[in-house]
């Protein structure tokens, strides 16, 4: 038998890109970049700085947590307690690995304020927008 409140899994979303880490780097590091692939925001790759990101629920506040270019970047989405992590791994020097990782899920049920709606619902929503976001990413990198 399932806790009720036990809270829901990270999401993690992998793509392999024929690109070079640094190129990749640079289209996850900056606001105006993220804009092709994610979504629009005025981030930068600075920790501890603040930044507003444009979703369809409008604009959310964010902060960058950890930077350590050009391997890991980390912000806390919103304020229902997300994290939102991208690692890139060179696994050559024209192909590099990207993951994204999602945390912070509360309970199922656990109504998220900006959505209202339980989390169990967008999580799994959100699931599905990463699959196509990475996707986006490694079309947009390998251009």
């Amino acid at each position: 038998m399932e806790k009720q409140n036990q809270s829901l899994p990270d999401i993690t979303e992998s793509v392999v890109i024929n690109a070079a880490i640094d190129h990749v780097w640079d289209l996850i590091s900056s606001g105006e970049q993220m804009a092709k692939w994610f979504m629009p925001s005025d981030m930068t790759p600075v920790e501890d700085t603040t930044f507003e990101m444009q979703t369809e629920f409008g604009l959310v506040p964010c902060e960058v947590t950890e930077v350590d270019p050009p391997h890991r970047l980390s912000f806390n989405w919103d304020k229902d307690g997300w994290t939102v992590t991208f690692l890139l791994k060179e696994l050559n020097p024209m192909t590099t690995e990207f993951t994204v990782i999602h945390g912070g899920w509360q309970s199922a049920d656990t109504i998220l304020s900006r959505p209202n709606a339980p989390a169990g619902e967008i999580r799994k929503i959100m699931a599905g927008g990463w699959t196509g976001l990475v996707n986006k990413l490694k079309e947009v990198s390998e251009k």
